[in-house]
């Protein structure tokens, strides 16, 4: 009897620690879980820069060349062009051929197969101006020498590949009070009219009876100018002296002798 009174009551003490343990398993089972973190703000996408890629600025120009110092304390100015020209041609030119031509002689004496081609450089020209010190007890002086390569050739083996300087200005420059004295060979006064082009032609078509008259001579020259340099319209007054002959001076009546040349006629 004893015995079956202690296993009967031995289901108490577990009652009690169930009962003991049901409220924090109800506590736990009624706590509800942390809210999920609200979303934040999209990521900040930052897109590169467009690559620009820009062209560095052209070089400036470069400066013009130093003229040379003489040992005169004038100033030596070397300037001119290369001229050089292909041409096709079937008749003969009034001059001569290339760059020589000025216009076709009716005349075909080149045969049955008259075209030709060759090259010409001869208008090539070099020129070289000089101005001379300035000075209160000096008059101002200058000079200029022009040429280009139609004197003709040498001759001989490679000869038409030998171009001879001819001599196309040579004068010499003193300022006496406003106006300026030129001694040597220019351009006549009234050769003022002249065809001009980027190729430089050197006999352009039309000339005397196209109204471009003159040429260069030999004599003595006034020059003075009626308004300044910088002036957009400029006027100069030019007396000149100049020989008497259009060419060959050496033809006799026509050239300039101590001796007498002969009879006038």
């Amino acid at each position: 009897m004893t015995n079956t009174s202690r296993v009967g009551r031995s289901w108490i003490p577990s009652l009690v620690a169930s009962v003991l343990l049901l409220p924090s398993t109800l506590a736990r089972a009624q706590t509800q879980p942390p809210p999920e973190p609200a979303p934040g703000p999209p990521p900040v996408v930052v897109e590169p820069a467009p690559v620009v890629v820009t062209e560095p600025p052209p070089p400036p120009p470069p400066p013009p060349p130093e003229p040379v110092t003489s040992g005169n304390k004038g100033k030596l100015t070397i300037k001119g062009f290369l001229s050089a020209t292909m041409f096709a041609q079937d008749a003969p030119f009034f001059f001569g051929d290339g760059q020589n031509a000025e216009f076709p002689l009716p005349t075909r004496d080149k045969g049955n197969d008259p075209w030709f081609i060759d090259g010409d450089i001869r208008n090539t020209r070099l020129n070289l101006t000089w101005e001379g010190p300035t000075g209160d007890k000096i008059p101002k002086l200058g000079a200029q020498v022009e040429v280009d390569f139609f004197a003709g050739t040498f001759g001989g083996a490679f000869g038409n590949a030998q171009a001879v300087p001819r001599i196309r200005l040579a004068f010499a420059d003193i300022a006496l009070g406003p106006g300026t004295f030129r001694i040597g060979q220019n351009w006549a006064p009234w050769f003022g009219n002249v065809a001009v082009s980027l190729s430089h032609f050197a006999f352009p078509l039309g000339y005397g009876s196209g109204g471009a008259g003159g040429w260069r001579f030999v004599g003595l020259w006034y020059i003075v100018p009626l308004t300044p340099k910088d002036a957009a319209l400029g006027a100069t007054v030019t007396l000149a002296l100049m020989r008497n002959v259009w060419s060959n001076w050496a033809t006799p009546n026509t050239r300039i002798s101590t001796r007498s040349p002969g009879p006038r006629r």
